[in-house]
């Protein structure tokens, strides 16, 4: 059985006989409610959790027996039908850890309403529990205002991953979690259901900057769920907080996954190294699956010096964007895989060996995406092909690369036809933009804008899908149209021209709408090459890989690497993991991107100090003093942290100089974190990130904050 022994500031792997977590649970009618509550224990990310059961009458202090026999250092005090997101258990402990509070919970807005869930140590609630009386909720929410009200320190998980009995979650299945063996119906006197750590198996942490509404995503998510039918564990983290008009792919993920940890949501930015060096041990992962998180490469080097035997995978879709950050590190990649020849050229060309580069195309599920009869996008009803009238479909998202601004100027050359219909699905950060420009350009009774539309739904509307883009891989959306019988006319970019039919080369065109408008004209004003097109088009997606072979090819990948790697493992000691990351005793703070035991010691740090003079007394040279005292709140500052005030009145060099590396904010509308996480070049220089801002980043459009949404795996438990 696997615990977790808790240090000072970092919380790590060791072998333990005896389960650190106890789980008080107080039974109600129906039974199905306590089922899923047992349900969603056996979920969680955290496999060293006992289960006890109190047979007690609802009026009486149903936990004070209880809390007797646990053997947990923790406890949680659950009623039948709490329900828990799979990660609570874990996110907390590591919050309590390295916080070294008494209690932790999770909860969207703690400051107006306590959670009534919450994870405490056993000492705290055993001394508390003696002061709370009455029925079994009213206990419990006795105990968290008591604790509320003393001066023991609570760590705040800004997650909302528990779920009280009673409260509604929409779009959630009873049948979520797998059932627990003998335990439906019956009622345990405090019977311990410590969960066994299952067989060794391959394991992955996947990390990526966000989970979004995308091809990639979907692409991604189609495989974790296939590597877990041919036997894999994969656990899945993120780097970079996700705007609200992207979406939030965190959903397709939940099934599939042993836990999801979004890190923005839940932990300051100078404990990441830590908790992903406490997933590779508590987890026994085996490889990194990185998909383009900056975070992620940044660290590369750090994991490969603690953890030899990980094996470094990474997935690049194109040879932009991320492609740089490969090259930088790509003496640490054991491979890198990639969906078109393309990429693998472009690698080869700049040193990179064959045999280190696999090519694996996406797929397409072809049950989903099958011909359907058309129907209207208007009422939704089925049309007749010979209508007179040709549709023309712009699907997906909404930015620079994708090109739909290009598809506005194609609908702009062809607005004389009367026959063609152009309408836009999806939604993205030029939305806004691209509204204001069809209404200027007078399209808006030729362009009609659908927004977030699944393309399942949408392509029955179409008679050809445009794909515009100005930089691609693989689009997802050509193998769905092709799938579903409608032809594509495509840009002449990264892997498409791979993915079209042998015979409609002709349909693939250089960015420019002069090309993209005749190409049009030839599909609707010829409806027997039309008819063609879409045969052929089913056709050829049929030969496509399925989601199934791809996986079984990662699959050979990540054993082979696997296997080799194993030679070099090496076991390191909780306390030796820590001092490498810079978690020691006799340090009072921690820096937010050094890593040494003594951190006023190191170099990097006197190198910032320095960066920071120069930067000061450039920005009073040049005038740019007063904004930066206009971007910082002196009185803000001094409120949130009070150590500030004994610099009297120099709050301001104290954040430039010390207050940022301890991820203090200079104002409500400045987030120091979410800077430094987004801007990962600001954070590898040590420059503080007001000053950035100020010089250079309000210029470059760079965002200071970001609102923290509520976690849908949360709203799914």
């Amino acid at each position: 059985m696997r615990a977790i022994t808790i240090y000072w500031y970092c919380s790590l792997v060791v072998y333990s006989t005896s389960p650190l977590v106890s789980v008080l649970v107080a039974p109600g009618k129906p039974c199905e409610a306590l089922d899923r509550t047992l349900r969603s224990i056996q979920a969680q990310s955290f496999p060293s959790v006992e289960v006890l059961v109190c047979e007690e009458d609802h009026t009486a202090r149903v936990w004070t027996s209880g809390l007797a026999r646990c053997s947990g250092d923790f406890v949680c005090c659950l009623l039948a039908g709490d329900r828990l997101a799979p990660t609570y258990l874990e996110k907390c402990l590591f919050r309590m850890t390295i916080d070294g509070s008494s209690a932790g919970f999770a909860v969207e807005e703690p400051a107006e309403s306590l959670p009534q869930i919450l994870v405490a140590r056993r000492g705290v609630l055993a001394a508390e529990m003696h002061h709370v009386h009455g029925p079994a909720a009213k206990q419990r929410a006795q105990f968290v205002s008591r604790l509320a009200n003393s001066r023991r320190r609570m760590s705040v998980v800004p997650e909302l991953l528990a779920f009280p009995a009673g409260t509604a979650i929409t779009g959630v299945s009873a049948m979520a979690f797998p059932t627990l063996g003998g335990a439906s119906g019956r009622l345990f006197t405090f019977a311990p259901l410590i969960r066994g750590w299952p067989e060794p198996r391959p394991t992955l942490l996947l990390t990526a900057p966000f989970l979004t509404v995308s091809g990639a995503d979907t692409v991604l998510s189609q495989s974790c769920r296939q590597l877990k039918a041919l036997g894999f564990r994969v656990l899945v983290c993120t780097t970079v907080p996700a705007r609200e008009d992207q979406g939030d792919a965190t959903g397709w993920y939940e099934d599939c996954t042993l836990g999801i940890y979004h890190l923005p949501c839940f932990l300051d930015i100078e404990h990441w190294p830590a908790f992903i060096a406490y997933l590779v041990q508590q987890h026994d992962i085996n490889v990194l699956w990185q998909v383009g998180s900056t975070y992620t490469y940044d660290l590369l080097p750090t994991l490969r010096e603690l953890f030899p035997h990980l094996a470094i995978v990474d997935l690049l879709f194109n040879s932009e964007g991320h492609a740089a950050n490969h090259l930088r590190y790509n003496y640490l990649i054991d491979r890198v895989i990639t969906e078109h020849n393309g990429v693998r050229d472009w690698l080869v060309e700049r040193g990179e060996s064959e045999d280190r580069v696999s090519v694996i195309p996406n797929g397409v599920d072809l049950e989903l995406f099958s011909p359907q009869p058309k129907r209207d996008w208007r009422t939704g009803q089925p049309r007749s092909r010979n209508d007179g009238r040709f549709v023309v479909a712009f699907i997906g998202r909404l930015s620079e690369e994708k090109g739909p601004d290009v598809f506005l100027k194609i609908a702009a050359a062809l607005a004389n036809e009367r026959s063609l219909e152009f309408i836009i699905c999806g939604s993205g950060p030029l939305e806004p933009t691209l509204r204001s420009q069809a209404v200027a350009s007078g399209l808006t009774g030729c362009v009609s804008f659908l927004g977030v539309v699944p393309a399942r739904e949408c392509l029955p509307y179409c008679d050809v899908v445009v794909v515009c883009s100005r930089l691609d891989g693989r689009p997802n959306i050509i193998l769905e149209s092709l799938a579903t019988g409608t032809p594509v006319i495509a840009s002449r970019v990264g892997g498409i021209p791979e993915m079209l039919p042998p015979g409609d080369e002709d349909l693939l065109c250089e960015p420019h709408p002069e090309a993209f408008a005749a190409a049009i004209l030839k599909l609707a004003r010829d409806p027997d090459r039309h008819r063609r097109s879409s045969e052929t088009a089913r056709q050829h997606a049929e030969k496509s890989p399925s989601y199934a072979y791809n996986a079984r090819a990662y699959a050979r990948i990540f054993e082979d690497l696997r296997r080799k790697r194993q030679m070099l493992n090496r076991h390191l000691s909780p306390a030796a993991v820590a001092a490498s990351l810079g978690y020691d005793r006799s340090a009072k703070s921690t820096g937010i991107f050094l890593f040494g035991p003594l951190w006023r010691s190191n170099l990097p740090f006197w190198r910032g100090l320095l960066r920071n003079a120069l930067l000061l007394w450039k920005l009073r040279r040049s005038g740019l003093e007063k904004r930066l005292r206009e971007q910082f709140d002196a009185e803000y500052y001094s409120r949130q942290f009070r150590k500030a005030s004994k610099w009297k009145e120099w709050p301001l060099f104290h954040y430039v100089f010390l207050g940022f590396r301890e991820g203090r904010n200079p104002s409500a509308g400045f987030d120091t974190r979410y800077y430094l996480t987004v801007n990962p070049d600001v954070r590898r220089s040590g420059v503080n990130p007001l000053l950035h801002f100020v010089m250079w980043g309000e210029r470059e459009g760079r965002m200071t904050a970001q609102i923290r949404g509520t976690s849908k795996l949360s709203s799914r438990v």
